[in-house]
């Protein structure tokens, strides 16, 4: 059996005008094997920056920004199902510890 792998990647910010999180950044991809491990870790890097960028903004709308990029890897239940996602986090950018 192949392994499987996400990538997991957003940024929310609190808009002070409507009082609302807003989402300004999501990525959610499923990589299959071991080329596709070295293509999320590429891709992981990728969106590291991505997240740096949205979160060194001085955006005047917003009085909050958060966001995170994690590499997971899936709980699998024995008779082959998916679970859940995040059962090991391979590897994780929470500067927020969120």
């Amino acid at each position: 059996m192949k392994n499987l792998y996400q990538l997991v990647s957003f940024v929310n910010a609190f808009n002070k005008n409507t009082k609302r999180w807003e989402s300004l950044h999501s990525v959610t991809k499923v990589y299959i094997g071991k080329e596709g491990l070295k293509t999320a870790y590429f891709e992981f890097e990728n969106e590291q920056k991505e997240v740096s960028f949205y979160l060194q903004q001085n955006l005047r709308k917003y009085s909050d920004v958060r966001g995170k990029v994690e590499l997971q890897i899936p709980h699998i239940h024995e008779n082959g199902c998916l679970a859940y996602w995040g059962e090991k986090v391979l590897h994780s950018f929470n500067p927020e510890k969120i």
